[in-house]
C-alpha cells in the first residue's frame, strides 16, 4: 500500500466517491430528511467502498499481481474486458458491456438530476434567477432548472462535436477538472459547516457534528487540495499547458 504515488492514489479515491453528497441535494423531496439522508449517505459510502474493493481485488487476481500495473497502463480501457472474455467467455463479456452502457446512462441521468437541483437551490437562495426555482404543478419537480441543465448540456456537446475534439482525451481532461473542482468544493463546504454552526449557537448541535468532524474533514481536504494542485497535470492527462491555464482560472 505504501508503494507508488500515495498522493495520486488518495486523489483517485476521493474522485471515485464523487456523488455521495447527492443525498443532501434531495433533502426537500424526502419524507423524513433527517433520518433518510443520513442513512442513505452511509449506505452509499459503504456500498461504493465494498464494490471498489471487491472489483479491484478481482482484477488484480485475474490479471496477476505482478503484471496488473503494466497491463492496465498498456491498455487502460480494454484490460478488464479482455480478462473477462478469456476467463468467463463472450456471453459474460457481452453482459458486462450492456451493464457498462446502462451504468453510464444512469450516471449521466444522476448528474443531470443533481445539477438541476443545484440550480434550483441556488435560485431559491437568489444566487441564480428566480425563474429556475419554479417547480412543476403536478410532480413538484424543479422542471425549469432541469430544462436549463439540458439546454446547457446540448450546447456544450454541440460545441465538442463541431470542434471534433477527441473523445478519450477530452473525457480524461474533464474528469480531472471535475475531480479538482470537487475537492475544492468539498473543502470549502467543510469549512463553511464550521462557520455556520459557530454563528448559530442557538441550534445547539453537538460538538462532534458542529466542530470536531468538520474541522478534521477540512484539514484532511486541505491536504488533498495541495496534492491535487501538485498533480493537476497528471489528473488531466499530462497536459502541462492546460494545467497552468486551469490553475490560473481557479
Amino acid at each position: 500500500m505504501l508503494s507508488g504515488n500515495i498522493g495520486l492514489a488518495l486523489l483517485l479515491g476521493i474522485v471515485c466517491y464523487a456523488g455521495f453528497e447527492a443525498t443532501a441535494v434531495f433533502r426537500e423531496e424526502a419524507r423524513s430528511p433527517e433520518r433518510t439522508c443520513h442513512g442513505a449517505t452511509y449506505i452509499a459510502i459503504l456500498s461504493m467502498g465494498s464494490i471498489y474493493a471487491l472489483t479491484a481485488w478481482a482484477q488484480i487476481i485475474a490479471i496477476g499481481p505482478g503484471t496488473v500495473v503494466e497491463a492496465s497502463a498498456t491498455d487502460p480501457t480494454g484490460t478488464v474486458m479482455t480478462v473477462v472474455s478469456q476467463l468467463l467467455g463472450k456471453i459474460v463479456m457481452d453482459v458486462m458491456i450492456a451493464l457498462l452502457c446502462s451504468s453510464i446512462f444512469a450516471a449521466n441521468l444522476a448528474t443531470h438530476n443533481i445539477s438541476a437541483r443545484y440550480l434550483y437551490s441556488l435560485s431559491v437562495d437568489r444566487v441564480f434567477p428566480a425563474a429556475l426555482s419554479r417547480v412543476h404543478s403536478r410532480h413538484d419537480s424543479p422542471h425549469v432548472a432541469s430544462l436549463a441543465t439540458s439546454v446547457i448540456a446540448v450546447i456544450f456537446l454541440a460545441i465538442v462535436v463541431i470542434a471534433g475534439a477527441p473523445g478519450a482525451t477530452l473525457y480524461a481532461v474533464l474528469v480531472g477538472v471535475g475531480g479538482y473542482a470537487l475537492i475544492l468544493l468539498l473543502t470549502l463546504t467543510s469549512a463553511a459547516v464550521v462557520l455556520y454552526f459557530h454563528k448559530r449557537p442557538e441550534l445547539k448541535v453537538n460538538r462532534w457534528k458542529s466542530q470536531v468532524a468538520p474541522v478534521a474533514a477540512t484539514l484532511g481536504l486541505i491536504v488533498a487540495v495541495v496534492l491535487a494542485t501538485q498533480n493537476i497535470a497528471v489528473m488531466i492527462g499530462g497536459d502541462e499547458a492546460l494545467a497552468v491555464f486551469l490553475m490560473a482560472l481557479f
